[in-house]
């Protein structure tokens, strides 16, 4: 079990290199991760926030090291909240600086972007991410029918819905669910 995996291995990282060793706090959040997706959302936010402040203190606040904790941090957020936003932005500062502005992780963070600002109402800057998480994935993929695309389309079709633009709607909820079909069966 992935749980007593890391819990045996972040003790034993502990004992040997110390709580605040960079990599310990990798492990921290590498672990935080496992725990959310356990339902253990308080414990996997404590840490989260250790991991991230230890290394905030250790690294530049645009090092790489940095992106994993804010992901995990991140994800324990209810999404209109500001901070969940502006750990977006910190994970899309890291992600450009070190890897490009063509990188696909960038998808992921502008997926998460997109959501916030459908969250709060905002449908154009929502349209704008998506189309930009769309973009990264179509220089990426090769197959156009990757089930990747099926969770932007998915998305993109509500936001026409809420821009008032029907036809595109039924257009990318279409396609969204052509993928699913090709992809689940």
């Amino acid at each position: 079990n992935w749980k007593n995996f890391f819990k045996e291995a972040i003790e034993k990282l502990e004992k040997k290199l110390g709580k605040n060793h960079p990599i310990t706090c990798e492990s921290y959040s590498y672990y935080a991760i496992i725990l959310k997706n356990l339902g253990k959302y308080k414990e996997s936010n404590e840490y989260s926030i250790n991991s991230l402040k230890i290394l905030e203190q250790n690294f530049d606040e645009t090092h790489i090291r940095l992106l994993i904790p804010i992901f995990s941090y991140s994800s324990s957020f209810i999404n209109e909240t500001k901070e969940y936003k502006n750990l977006l932005k910190r994970a899309l500062n890291i992600i450009i600086k070190y890897c490009g502005k063509d990188h696909i992780l960038l998808s992921y963070v502008y997926s998460n972007l997109s959501d916030y600002y459908s969250f709060n109402n905002n449908y154009i800057k929502q349209q704008k991410y998506i189309e930009a998480s769309l973009d990264i994935k179509n220089s990426f993929y090769k197959d156009k029918n990757h089930i990747e695309f099926s969770y932007d389309l998915h998305s993109l079709g509500y936001c026409m819905i809420n821009l008032n633009n029907l036809e595109k709607a039924i257009e990318y909820l279409e396609k969204s669910l052509l993928i699913k079909e090709l992809f689940f069966g």
